[in-house]
Formats: C-alpha cells, sequence, structure tokens
C-alpha cells in the first residue's frame, strides 16, 4: 500500500498535474532506501480500462562507487519528489491533438530511483561511507503492480502497454515477457505490447578514446550480478564468456522477445553519439558510418520481425518526438505506432506457456552476416566511402544462385534505405529537409512472405536436383552393371 495524495487538476484533456503514490513496502526502496514512487492519471472515456506505464530514463551507475553518488541525487532518491508532476511527455499527454491514440488511457509515470533500470533484485545492501546502496528495482516493480492493481483498478484492466525513454525504454525488450507472463498482471489484460524510445544501444567501438561504454557495462555486471536475471538464457548460451552484453545491446536479446515490440530509434542518436561513439558533431565522417551501421544492424534485428514495428529517423536526437518526426509518408510516431498497434487485433499476451513464432530465415541471416562482414572489412581498411546499400544487397543476393529474382526486385523495392550520406542538423526534426523512413506492418508481412516462398523455392529446388543427381548415379550404376556382365 502507498501514500495517496488526491488529485489537484482538472478532469479530462485539461489534465496538467498528476498526484504521486510513495510506495510502503519493506522490498521495495531507491538506491538510498527512500520509498519509490510513481504518478497516476485515470484513464476515461473508451480509455478508462487501457493503460500506459511509462518509465523514466536518466542512464545508470556502473559501479558502487558510481550508485553512491547517483544516491545523492533525483536519480537515486525520492526525497527531492514532489507530490504532483506534469506530465509533459507527448506520449502521455492528454491532449487528444498531440495523442489522439492514448490521451484518454491510464497514465502510470515511474520515477527512477533505484539506479540500474529496475532490475536489481537483492535484498542484501552494500555499505559506502555514510549510506547502504538498495539494488531493489526488482521489487519496486512487484510493488507497483500490487498497488495499481489493489488500489488504481488495474485489476479491470484490458490493455497495457510498457514504453520508457533511453534507460526507460529498456524495460520494453529486459523485461515485459517477464511481466506479461507473471501473475502481477491481472488476467483481465488480455493485450500487453512494449514500445522502446531510444534504447536500441549498438555494440560499437568507434575510433575516439573515451571510457567506452561496454567497458562501463561489463563493471556493472560484475558488480551487481542481482542485475543479471532479465538476461535472457537463450542470449547467455549464444553469447558465452560476454554474457554482459546479453543486458545492454537490443541485437543479442529482441530474437528472444516474444512480446510485441515496437521501436522508436534515430540511427544518429545524440546520446550514442556522445557516450558510444565518443565523436563530435564535427567528425562527419565517424557519424556517417555509425549511421550506416546502426541502420543495417537495426535491421537486421527488428526489421524481419512481423511481429515488431518502427520508425527509424534520422534526426540528431534522444528521446521525446512522439508527435513531431514524421516518416517520409508523412505519419508522426504516435500514427506509425497506432498503425501497427491496432494491426495486432485485440489480444497478444505473453503466456507462461506460450511460445511464438520467430521469422529468422536462411536469407535474412545471410543478408545480415554479409553486411556486417562488409562494415568491418571497410572499418580495417578505413574505407569511409561506401557503396550504395541497395547495390551491395542487389549483387550480394544476385550471386546466390538459389534466390529468386523475383524475391529480390520485391524486397528491394518493399525496403526503402535512406542513404542521403549527409549527417543531419537537429533542426531536422522540427520537420526541415532531413528525410526519414517507416517500415510498415503490412510491408513486413509482404517481404517476410517473399522470404518464405524464395526460401521454400529453393528447397524444392534442391530437393529436385537432389533426386535428378540420385537418378542419374543409379543410371550409371546400372550401366556399369550391365557392363560387367558383358
Amino acid at each position: 500500500m502507498g501514500i495517496r495524495l488526491q488529485p489537484t487538476h482538472a478532469e479530462g484533456h485539461e489534465s496538467v498535474f498528476v498526484p504521486g503514490v510513495w510506495l510502503d513496502d519493506e522490498r521495495a526502496k531507491c538506491l538510498d532506501g527512500s520509498k519509490p514512487v510513481y504518478y497516476h492519471r485515470p484513464g476515461w472515456g473508451d480509455g478508462a480500462r487501457k493503460w500506459i506505464l511509462f518509465y523514466e530514463g536518466g542512464g545508470w551507475c556502473a559501479d558502487k562507487h558510481e550508485c553512491y553518488d547517483r544516491a545523492k541525487t533525483h536519480l537515486g532518491s525520492s526525497h527531492t519528489y514532489e507530490d504532483t508532476m506534469a506530465l509533459e511527455w507527448d506520449m502521455v499527454s492528454s491532449d487528444p491533438e498531440t495523442n489522439p491514440g492514448l490521451h484518454n488511457w491510464n497514465v502510470v509515470f515511474v520515477k527512477y530511483c533505484d539506479g540500474n533500470f529496475w532490475s536489481g533484485a537483492t535484498m542484501d545492501t552494500e555499505e559506502m561511507h555514510d549510506l547502504r546502496l538498495h539494488f531493489r528495482g526488482k521489487f519496486i516493480q512487484e510493488a507497483i503492480m500490487r498497488d495499481l492493481t489493489d488500489f488504481m483498478g488495474l485489476d479491470k484492466g484490458e490493455e497495457l502497454v510498457f514504453a520508457g525513454c533511453s534507460a526507460g525504454a529498456m524495460i520494453a525488450y529486459l523485461q515485459v515477457d517477464y511481466w506479461a507472463a507473471s501473475g502481477l498482471i491481472p488476467p483481465s489484460v488480455r493485450k500487453v505490447v512494449a514500445v522502446s524510445d531510444s534504447g536500441f544501444l549498438l555494440d560499437y567501438r568507434g575510433p575516439h578514446e573515451c571510457e567506452h561504454y561496454e567497458d562501463r557495462m561489463r563493471r556493472l555486471w560484475d558488480e551487481v550480478p542481482s542485475v543479471r536475471w532479465v538476461a535472457p538464457e537463450e542470449c547467455l548460451e549464444d553469447k558465452e564468456g560476454e554474457e554482459w552484453k546479453c543486458l545492454f545491446f537490443a541485437k543479442y536479446v529482441v530474437p528472444y522477445v516474444k512480446t510485441p515490440l515496437f521501436f522508436i530509434q534515430s540511427k544518429y542518436d545524440k546520446w550514442q553519439r556522445e557516450e558510444i561513439v565518443c565523436a563530435p558533431p564535427s567528425d562527419i565522417d565517424t557519424n556517417n558510418n555509425f549511421g550506416r551501421i546502426f541502420e543495417r544492424e537495426f535491421w537486421s534485428v527488428v526489421g524481419h520481425n512481423v511481429k515488431d514495428g518502427y520508425l527509424l529517423d534520422s534526426c540528431a536526437k534522444h528521446c521525446g518526438s512522439w508527435s513531431s518526426v514524421r516518416s517520409e509518408e508523412g505519419m508522426t510516431q504516435q500514427e506509425t505506432f497506432q498503425q501497427w498497434y491496432d494491426s495486432l487485433g485485440p489480444s497478444v499476451r505473453v503466456s507462461p506457456n506460450s511460445t511464438v513464432a520467430k521469422i529468422n530465415e536462411e536469407v535474412v541471416e545471410q543478408q545480415r552476416a554479409y553486411l556486417v562482414a562488409e562494415d568491418d572489412r571497410r572499418l580495417a581498411v578505413g574505407d569511409t566511402d561506401s557503396l550504395n546499400p541497395v547495390e551491395e544487397l542487389r549483387r550480394y543476393i544476385s550471386s546466390l544462385v538459389s534466390k529468386q529474382s523475383s524475391f529480390l526486385e520485391d524486397a528491394l523495392s518493399i525496403f526503402r534505405f535512406n542513404n542521403t550520406g549527409h549527417f543531419p542538423c537537429d533542426a531536422c526534426c522540427e520537420g526541415e529537409s532531413e528525410k526519414r523512413r517507416t517500415w510498415g506492418h503490412e510491408d513486413q508481412k509482404h517481404l517476410n512472405t517473399k522470404m518464405r516462398g524464395a526460401v521454400n523455392a529453393a528447397s524444392l529446388q534442391e530437393q529436385r536436383r537432389k533426386k535428378a543427381k540420385e537418378g542419374r548415379e543409379a543410371a550409371e550404376m546400372n550401366a556399369m552393371g550391365n557392363m560387367d556382365l558383358l
């Protein structure tokens, strides 16, 4: 049970401030031991039984010394939290013009105070100077779910969207399956999906000197082992010796996520350029190369899953462009998400015993392996002037005699590369000249159908070749036998 405050805002879409709930739970603690907090705005109309849980972003602490410093701030302690807060993110806006699809849903804004993206799961504490550090993000999550069900009406809920920005977005692909299958979400909730805003982080080491992201993440894996439960077992088996990568890089985790995911992402993500690439905006070649590699890796992981959707743009931004960035077709992130969400139907939720088919065809895997190898080769020789990616793909697939040319042409016409060759400025997010694209759900189903058709046709052709070869060999053996008789 939590400490509850009465709403101090107007009803309906004129709402500005929403009240906070301080959770009184012995296991659920912020880094410094203070009470975790969430802010709740009730839904209304046809959104009364629909919920969006939005997780605040804010990086993370990679070791106990960093966590100590963080515990002295609002990202590690609730002591400075206000009784009410304004919901300023467009994704949780109550304005029907800004947020037409979700404006009247129940909103739960989860404040970020545990330091490790809601993943710590130990009752032990670490003593550091004048503080005892608590790593209890998982317990915070559990307390929130119980509170929403017991007191806020989630027990009558029907649809639930997990969403977040940056570190909050990592909830989308690291934990959503666990919570969807857990008994903490009521059985009345028949549809569960996740939205990751700027949470797809690239496994990349650039040419500039800095403390690389992967070094910090390896320290977190080693020093805060209680966070490891969120890493998929299948990923841990695949990444033996580099298990820590299963906690931080979407490319290694997303293939095992069963819940439908929607990604909002820039291939020139501002935070990643500063913290992973470590390149200033003036380094055009490095930034362009990063964007090119990012787009290919993103597509190879997300683009071939029928259940997943995304809008990948080219803006130098990080989070928070729900209603401003548009695709080439003129659709905002909100409109693209809504189209994808509606296409999933009224019911989609992972259960403890369910399995969701994964589209992981031979063609896609070969494309991915080839493109990654090409990127590695060019980086090794310093060749930043790449071939047109469509031409690379065309040359590669054309070289595979088992693939059909009709599939190739359809695949290339559906997949619209954004290959301007120019590093964009921040102003592009406000609708200036930089082009952006979106991958539609129907386009994805069409492409997957073509891929399956190509693989099936190649398999059938191989079977016919094999039978023909066996027939020829049998005929030759018979002929040799007849010659022996003579």
